[in-house]
């Protein structure tokens, strides 16, 4: 029950975050819109800093975890990478708010070193997977953070092109990941 209201308060704060902005959204709205007493957010969090990186760092752990989804070690390098694309793809049309909110707090002051922290430990798997493609000359050499940053930029745009056109078009999504990997490809 505790991991529930929790993660109520999370999911509740990730979609007034989307909707109004980190500032424009009180700890008072978030209370109000999830149905708990407002003493029981801080019975969770110390402030509203430390729910606006709790979230992030949920919602970017089942990014993550969506993203590894049907991976396997006999795939190839190319293999893995159109798995990583349409999984993540997928998971952002599923999840418009999820998506919206870890690119609106990847830009925000709200980063603080023990949260860049656990998102560095969380992407160790994709730092070490680029690693690979490159030594192996399937993804180009450049710098690991850009090529993080570039995919991330590229499935977002998919991502929000696939939500404004309500279109859940599979042979669409199958063209996106081809450019991206054609993006990476050496």
């Amino acid at each position: 029950m505790a991991e529930d209201k929790r993660d109520l308060l999370i999911k509740t704060a990730v979609q007034l975050f989307t909707e109004n902005g980190f500032d424009n959204t009180s700890t008072a709205s978030i209370t109000k819109k999830a149905k708990v007493a407002t003493g029981t957010l801080f019975h969770y969090f110390k402030n509203k800093k430390e729910l606006i990186s709790e979230a992030y760092l949920d919602t970017k752990k089942e990014f993550f975890g969506e993203l590894k989804k049907n991976l396997s070690d006999k795939d190839s390098t190319e293999n893995v990478i159109k798995k990583l694309f349409t999984n993540s793809i997928l998971w952002g049309i599923n999840n418009p708010a999820k998506i919206q909110f870890l690119l609106q707090f990847s830009s925000s002051p709200y980063i603080s070193s023990i949260t860049r922290k656990k998102i560095e430990e969380d992407e160790e798997y994709f730092i070490d997977f680029i690693r690979k493609g490159i030594k192996e000359k399937v993804i180009k050499n450049l710098p690991i953070d850009y090529i993080l940053a570039s995919s991330f930029n590229q499935i977002v745009s998919s991502v929000n092109y696939m939500i404004m056109t309500k279109s859940k078009d599979k042979k669409l999504i199958e063209k996106m990941v081809l450019s991206s990997l054609n993006f990476l490809k050496n």
